[in-house]
């Protein structure tokens, strides 16, 4: 017959801290575990502010969570830039609206608003090249990730090549992801 006893664990007591004095690694670590990495990096430096202000604890805590959020929405924003694929970062603050006098304001303006996704509306810039096609579908895509879309930018010809390849090699996993993207968009240049 066995027998099997149990003992507790001897642990070492801890140092005896001041009552406002708090080793805030365990809070952190437990933060980390529950993906909150912005309260564990902030919480110590927003706990003494909180203190020095003499701030009530739900003044902290929501303190902690605006800065949760708000990180969580910056970092949601440059994924979704990310996986737009985009040629580079552009707004449409940096588009020059002199140099391409038929290209309305407003009515790009309207478009950033993202209207024309909920409507799944198809929206093609057709023109010469360098007249700012690529730079005004970029800022739109920048726009609706902003407003946390997904998009993916590619040329009309890499969309072309990748659906004939697609095809070609029965491989329709690539065709299916094109689903989740709310808008996939490229400039067509007039030849």
């Amino acid at each position: 017959m066995t027998t099997c006893s149990w003992s507790p664990e001897v642990r070492d007591e801890p140092a005896r801290r001041g009552p406002n004095e708090h080793a805030p690694e365990r809070e952190q670590h437990q933060c980390v575990t529950l993906r909150l990495p912005t309260i564990a990096s902030q919480c110590v430096a927003l706990a003494e502010q909180a203190e020095r202000e003499r701030q009530p604890y739900l003044s902290y805590l929501e303190a902690l969570l605006a800065a949760e959020l708000e990180d969580r929405e910056r970092r949601s924003i440059d994924r979704r830039i990310k996986e737009a694929h985009l040629p580079r970062l552009k707004t449409l603050d940096e588009f020059d609206f002199r140099q391409a006098p038929t290209v309305s304001p407003t009515q790009l303006s309207e478009l950033a608003q993202g209207g024309y996704l909920e409507r799944a509306e198809p929206i093609v810039f057709i023109g010469d090249s360098g007249t700012g096609k690529t730079h005004l579908l970029t800022a739109l895509c920048v726009a609706a990730c902003r407003q946390r879309r997904r998009v993916r930018f590619t040329t009309a010809a890499a969309l072309v090549n990748e659906l004939v390849e697609a095809k070609q090699h029965c491989v329709q996993r690539r065709v299916r992801s094109h689903k989740h993207w709310q808008s996939i968009s490229g400039p067509l240049d007039h030849s």
